[in-house]
């Protein structure tokens, strides 16, 4: 088994790189290498500590990652230069010295170097600080916890980090997210079109007249809406579903947004499917398997 990297991940990696104010900065490393592989550590999959006899590896031990995402990696090698290590430990260290920030959670450790002695790692979980060792006064390694490696509200607070951003800043955009046209990747545009056999983005066109762009989550969800109310038992609904899913999970939306945009319509669509001898489901029990049919669809 070969270590997966998420799509979040390399999105935090790229930002880092090329958006958060380190001219030096350049990707060193998000899969494991040999090393890796022989001593364990969040760049392997919990899969891959497993199948190396780390299975019990300290980056598979705290509640936030054992056994979560085990296909996934969940570390970064940011290489940089003195002065941009400099810049990366103040941002680093504010955050971690302060308990109430919210944006620690996300985050197991991070290891760096302030331009004097040695190299530091700072643990998020316990709020300690101790020796990291002398290649970390050269590159950062960062660590989030495997619960929130494919976690888009996530990926954006380790940005928010490397960015300098501040708790407050953070906390108000966190609270009232923007909402943003955001392209579906690759994966999920292969898996929307193996599902329905064709093209979502010809599908949406097709359907709504919308030659470009990706669509809003108002029209998607207002889309979903009303072809499920007009009629979901018709089969040339599920295309227009699949598509509104996948741009769903493009969007970057955390689970309450998409509870909010989508599964109402969706219960009360497939609740009047039931055949009437199944009046044993619930709409609770539907919310949750929807919940677990979008997560299997994305993922």
């Amino acid at each position: 088994m070969a270590t997966v990297i998420s799509d979040e991940l390399k999105w935090v990696a790229k930002q880092i790189v090329n958006e958060c104010g380190y001219p030096s900065a350049v990707l060193s490393g998000l899969k494991p290498d040999s090393r890796h592989l022989g001593s364990g550590g969040f760049h392997c999959s919990v899969l891959d500590l497993r199948a190396h006899g780390n299975g019990n590896d300290y980056s598979n031990s705290r509640s936030n990652d054992r056994n979560f995402h085990v296909e996934f990696g969940a570390a970064a090698d940011i290489s940089m230069s003195a002065a941009d290590m400099i810049r990366s430990h103040g941002r680093i260290r504010a955050v971690w010295a302060d308990r109430s920030d919210p944006r620690r959670k996300y985050v197991n450790a991070i290891n760096g170097w302030d331009g004097t002695g040695d190299a530091v790692r700072y643990d998020f979980d316990v709020g300690t600080s101790k020796y990291a060792s002398p290649d970390h006064r050269w590159h950062v390694h960062l660590e989030v916890h495997r619960r929130y490696v494919r976690d888009p509200q996530a990926a954006q607070a380790v940005v928010s980090i490397f960015k300098g951003e501040s708790k407050a800043a953070w906390i108000a955009r966190a609270s009232s997210p923007e909402e943003e046209d955001v392209a579906i990747s690759a994966d999920d545009w292969k898996k929307l079109e193996t599902l329905i056999g064709a093209t979502p983005q010809k599908v949406w066109e097709h359907n709504i007249g919308k030659a470009t762009g990706t669509p809003s989550l108002t029209a998607q969800s207002a889309l979903v809406t009303a072809n499920l109310r007009a009629g979901s038992a018709a089969n040339d609904q599920l295309p227009k579903l699949a598509v509104a899913l996948g741009q769903l999970a493009g969007q970057r939306l955390d689970q309450g947004a998409l509870v909010g945009a989508l599964v109402p319509a969706l219960t009360d669509a497939l609740l009047a499917r039931l055949p009437e001898d199944r009046d044993d489901v619930t709409a609770d029990e539907l919310k949750t398997a929807i919940l677990a049919a979008v997560h299997d669809l994305v993922s």
